[in-house]
């Protein structure tokens, strides 16, 4: 429920403080919290906040001795959505690749957090067709586009063979793949 986002950051707001506050403040939970709060900050559209508390939760990750990759990966994604919905559209690139690298890297594969990745790019390679045709770049376009279907392809193939009952998931993964073929088509 999105009825409640600025309730919710309010309090991890105060959960922020609260930690920060501390003689010796547990930066791992401060971590954590910073992504939750950057989630909920993205929801209620304050993206470069959101972008702030991502980037403290990755910075604190990537200085660990042995950084845990599946939580980078995690962050990585979330910081290249909100880079997207930002329209800093190279660097959500490079987050949801490192992201994608990452997963499609390990064995086993987490297939289902692939999927979601995978649609995550296609949006992003659309966005990027939009930019490009915009600046009367159509090949370039063209190309987006055609790796778009690509991508939001392999999402809709994994959810409709693991999660086929999962009609929420499969009408929004639809109508981005809908959209894109009517933008590829156009191209």
């Amino acid at each position: 429920d999105r009825g409640m986002l600025k309730e919710a950051e309010e309090d991890i707001a105060k959960s922020i403080d609260w930690e920060e506050a501390q003689s010796q403040p547990n930066q791992r939970e401060l971590a954590i919290r910073y992504a939750s709060r950057g989630s909920i900050r993205q929801d209620r559209g304050m993206l470069k906040e959101a972008e702030e508390d991502i980037a403290k939760s990755i910075d604190w990750e990537e200085a660990q001795s042995q950084p845990n990759q599946r939580e980078l990966a995690i962050r990585y994604a979330s910081r290249g959505s909100i880079r997207q919905d930002r329209g800093m559209l190279k660097e959500a690139e490079e987050d949801i690749a490192k992201s994608i690298d990452w997963g499609e890297d390990q064995s086993p594969r987490d297939e289902r957090s692939l999927a979601i990745r995978y649609a995550l790019r296609s949006r992003l390679c659309e966005a990027q067709a939009i930019a490009a045709r915009q600046a009367g770049d159509v090949e370039v376009a063209a190309a987006l586009l055609e790796r778009a279907e690509v991508e939001i392809a392999k999402s809709l193939t994994w959810w409709q063979t693991e999660l086929p009952h999962d009609e929420r998931s499969l009408g929004i993964l639809r109508e981005d793949q809908a959209r894109i073929g009517t933008a590829a088509k156009g191209a």
